[in-house]
Formats: structure tokens, C-alpha cells, sequence
């Protein structure tokens, strides 16, 4: 946190802190987004009070912060910039859960739910759908809504430009738009990053509404597709639903996990072709649909009836478990339905790898495999030809050593946290078979679940510390891990109180 001395405040009324004032606008952000299921629930003839209470609370509260607290326009340090991210989740975190407070649900339920959602992730707490208020039902998905916008925003601009992350990537991704600095190229982007996903929710919801869904499932759907989380406002997902139904989902889906970046080029500056000529994108489309149809023909040998609805179910629960975004068509803890155990050790696979960079999507994305796979192949080859240069190439761009050495330390780092996440899971009486498909969904994101905990179980009956478990790897996850374990180093923490005297002195240098 970075505050001005006193005589500068009396002098100008305002302290100088960017984490605060970025803190200040979202709780101001979701205090206004509280109000539209206040609105709804006043329509539903529902309780509206456990919206505009928090609601009435947080405005004056990031009111008063926006009011005191100015950015300062020195830029923003990676220590501001992870507690930024952190303080993100946390006010999101307190925020979100308080509806469900309101209306009854437990504390630790409460916040796993916002959570979950603000993480797009897709578990859910929920106990008894029928009673659960529509408006209520519209907010949880609002939060998954949100928690996409907060996730483009923090990979595709915030760590970039910090220096974080993919910055090696999007250096690659971003080298022909004509503009020399890094940050003002993903700057002058962001606004168009965010029109198509605004864009993408809105000719969901009317396309949903056209094919005969209800107005409130509309909404909860598409909130809960563009942004990959994947909450539904039916026990059974969408295994109620008909293809009619599905198929728009599906492909919806699929575009909420696809580059954003590629959505810039493809449908704001009309580069069409920029999909089929991205690597990331070839790679993930093929990966879903070989493992489709891999899985379509294992269901079929294992005797499940219907060979098109087999291959059908296969590529909805691929897509649905590759972006991350949870909703399920069958039940896959139940062997009579998903009798193949490989079918579901395949699903824990491609949840693990997850999506596209750049999108909302969770895992350790594709474009970091793609590379890995290059590597590999390329340390092979030098086996042949010692003394040969082989560089690893990315859509015609050389790849930099730091971006092939990162992503061999993030996909360490996610199978590193999924085995702590799974005995950790299992030493609270969970058995291994269920740990470990809710240690990978949990770190992924994804909300799919294999084994006895399946898509339409009772998480809610899990134990209060296998609950902050998993609330624990959604957090890493969402962080893709690096980021999430700097708050917990000292050495950051440090370097905080080191900056904070830094910038006091130099306030003090100021004022005289």
C-alpha cells in the first residue's frame, strides 16, 4: 500500500495508493452489480434485502476509499500489481457470499459458492434448488459473469504488463499490431476484448430465449457458458435439456475458451483467418475432438445404447470439461450411464490441460503444452544433430527461453498442487477415487467431477475442511499458481514494506 504523509493529505485531500483506489472501484463495481437481482427479486416477488443490504453497505464504503485514495501515476509495481490480484478475489470473495448469508446459508457454504464463482469454477453448495430463489440463482451466475471479466482483465493485461505470466506470449501474439509498446497495444485492446464478450453474452441469452428457454435460465446459462463456470439452476445440469439446446451451449463454450485475442483479430478487425492459422487454437480443437471420439467409441464398446448420442454426450463433456466450464450432460459417477472407467481418467486429462490461453477458461492451458511438446521434440532431434540450433517457433514467432522454462514450471507447479490438493483430500475421509477427481476440477476449474462425488452430488455434506481445501486450489488454480504463492512468500511481503518506505520518503521529499 502506498500513502502519502499527512501534510500531504491536508494539503490535497487525497493519499496516493493505486491498490486502494483499484480496491475502491470494485467494491463500488459489485455493489452496482448487486442491484440488478435486487431489481429481479422485486419483480419475482422475492427477498430483495439480501441484495441491497450489502449493496447499501459497499457503495459508500468504495465510495469514500475512491474519494480519499488517488493512483499513482508512477505505473504499477509487481508487488501492487499481486496484491491488486489478491485483493481482487478476497473483496469478491466477501462480497459475493453475503446474499447467501442473508438467505441462510452457512458461512463457510456461503463463501465457497462466491468463490466458486467468482473463480469460474462451477461447484456449487446448493442443497435444495427448489427452494433457492430465481434471483439468487441469476447472482451466482452473475458472479461467474464477473469473475471472466476480472480473469481477461488480470491475464491479458494486468501480469503482461507487469512483466508476469505470459508476457513472453502475448509479446509474440502481439508484435504486428503496429504499436511498439507492449502496454499500450494490450491497453488499446482491452476495450474490444471486452465489447466481444459482452457481445457473445448477449447473442447467447437471445438465442437461448428463441430456442423456447425460459427468461431466468437464459440468463443463468449464458452467464455461466461466456465465462466457462459452468452453474446451472437444475440439480442435473443440463441433462434435462434437448440438443437443440446443448449444441448452442456447446459452441458457446468453445468460443468463451478460445483466445480472446483471436475473437479481437476474428471479429473485431475481421481476420477471419487468424483462427485456423493460430497453433493454440488447431491444437485444442483437434485435442477435444480426438479425445471425443476416443471416448464415443469406448462408450460404445462398453454397451452404452445410441452411437451418434454417445459421440454427442463425448464432445459436450470434452468441450465442457477442456474450457473449464462444468455443465454436464450425463451422470459420470453413475457406471450405469458412464460405464468406461478410461472415459473418465481421459475427462481428468483434458480438464487438467483446460483451454486457450487469454480466455476464461482453467488448467495449465494448451499453448504451455504446445510449447513443452516442442521442446521435447526438439531435445530429441539434438540428439541426432548435436551441434544444430532448434528453436521453438509459435505461429512463425521464436518462443523465449523464459516463456519454455515458465511453462515447464507452471505445469509442475499445477500437478504439484493437485497431488497436495489430493491428499489433503483424502486425509478427511474422502476416498482417493473421489480425491483426486475433486483435486484436479478444483485446481483446473473446472467443476466436472469424476468419481463418487459426480456432477450431481451433494457437495454441500463434504467436511468444513475439505471445503476450504478446495477452496484453497481454487484460488491457486484461478492464479495459475505462480501468482497465487507470491502472497505467501515472505521475500514478497518484504519487498512491500520496502516499497511502502520508498515511497514515503519520497513523499516526504516531495512536501518540502
Amino acid at each position: 500500500m502506498i500513502v502519502s504523509n499527512p501534510e500531504s493529505l491536508l494539503r490535497n485531500g487525497l493519499y496516493k495508493s493505486t491498490v486502494l483506489r483499484y480496491a475502491g472501484f470494485l467494491i463500488v463495481s459489485i455493489g452496482l452489480l448487486l442491484i440488478f437481482p435486487a431489481i429481479l427479486a422485486m419483480f419475482l416477488n422475492e427477498n430483495y434485502w439480501m441484495f441491497l443490504i450489502p449493496s447499501a453497505i459497499a457503495i459508500p464504503i468504495g465510495l469514500t476509499i475512491l474519494v480519499l485514495f488517488r493512483e499513482n501515476k508512477e505505473g504499477i509495481r509487481i508487488t501492487s500489481g499481486v496484491l491488486m490480484i489478491g485483493g481482487t478475489f478476497l473483496i469478491m470473495l466477501l462480497m459475493g457470499s453475503a446474499p447467501y448469508v442473508v438467505f441462510g446459508m452457512s458461512v463457510i457454504d456461503s463463501m465457497f459458492e462466491s468463490l466458486s464463482g467468482f473463480t469460474t469454477t462451477g461447484f456449487t453448495m446448493v442443497n435444495d434448488f427448489e427452494r433457492f430463489p430465481d434471483s439468487l440463482f441469476v447472482w451466482r451466475s452473475l458472479t461467474q459473469w464477473a469473475g471472466g471479466i476480472s480473469v481477461l482483465l488480470i491475464f491479458m493485461y494486468m501480469l503482461p504488463v507487469m512483466g508476469l505470466g505470459s508476457r513472453g506470449f502475448f509479446i509474440n501474439e502481439m508484435s504486428g499490431s503496429g504499436t511498439g509498446n507492449l502496454s499500450v497495444r494490450l491497453k488499446d485492446s482491452v476495450g474490444s476484448f471486452l465489447k466481444i464478450y459482452m457481445a457473445l453474452t448477449l447473442i447467447q441469452a437471445i438465442l437461448l430465449i428463441l430456442l423456447g428457454m425460459n427468461f431466468i435460465d437464459s440468463l443463468c446459462i449464458t452467464f455461466s457458458t461466456v465465462s466457462t463456470g459452468g452453474f446451472a439452476t437444475n440439480p442435473n445440469s443440463l441433462t434435462e435439456y434437448g440438443w437443440g439446446i446443448k449444441v448452442p451451449v456447446m459452441i458457446f463454450m468453445f468460443l468463451g475458451g478460445t483466445n480472446f485475442y483471436l475473437h479481437y483479430k476474428g471479429l473485431h478487425k475481421r481476420m477471419y483467418k487468424s483462427y485456423v492459422g493460430n497453433t493454440e487454437f488447431r491444437w485444442t480443437a483437434s485435442w477435444y475432438l480426438v479425445i471425443a471420439v476416443l471416448i464415443g467409441i469406448l462408450l460404445t464398446f462398453a454397451g452404452k445404447v445410441g452411437v451418434l448420442n454417445n459421440f454427442g454426450e463425448s464432445l459436450f463433456s470434452v468441450i465442457s470439461a477442456g474450457t473449464s466450464t462444468g455443465f454436464a450432460v450425463t451422470d459420470y459417477a453413475d457406471s450405469g450411464v458412464w460405464p468406461a472407467q478410461l472415459c473418465m481418467m481421459l475427462l481428468l486429462l483434458v480438464a487438467f490441460i483446460g483451454g486457450m490461453s487469454g480466455s476464461t477458461a482453467g488448467g495449465v492451458k494448451m499453448y504451455r503444452i504446445v510449447i513443452i511438446v516442442k521442446h521435447v521434440k526438439n531435445s530429441i532431434y539434438k540428439i541426432l544433430h548435436p551441434m544444430a540450433v532448434y528453436d521453438i517457433k509459435m505461429d512463425e514467432h521464436s518462443v523465449e527461453e523464459s516463456s519454455v522454462s515458465g511453462a515447464f514450471v507452471t505445469v509442475a507447479l499445477f500437478a504439484m498442487t493437485v497431488t497436495i490438493t489430493f491428499i489433503g483430500l483424502m486425509m478427511t475421509g474422502i476416498l482417493p477415487a473421489d480425491s483426486i477427481g475433486l483435486a484436479v476440477s478444483s485446481v483446473s476449474n473446472t467443476g466436472v467431477v469424476i468419481g463418487g462425488h459426480g456432477s450431481f452430488s451433494d457437495l454441500y455434506m463434504l467436511s468444513t475442511s475439505a471445503k476450504i481445501i478446495m477452496m484453497s486450489a481454487m484460488f491457486l488454480g484461478r492464479l495459475e499458481i505462480a501468482t497465487a504463492l507470491l502472497l505467501f512468500m515472505p521475500g514478497f511481503w518484504k519487498e512491500v514494506r520496502r516499497n511502502m518506505k520508498s515511497d514515503k520518503s519520497r513523499g516526504h521529499a516531495d512536501s518540502e
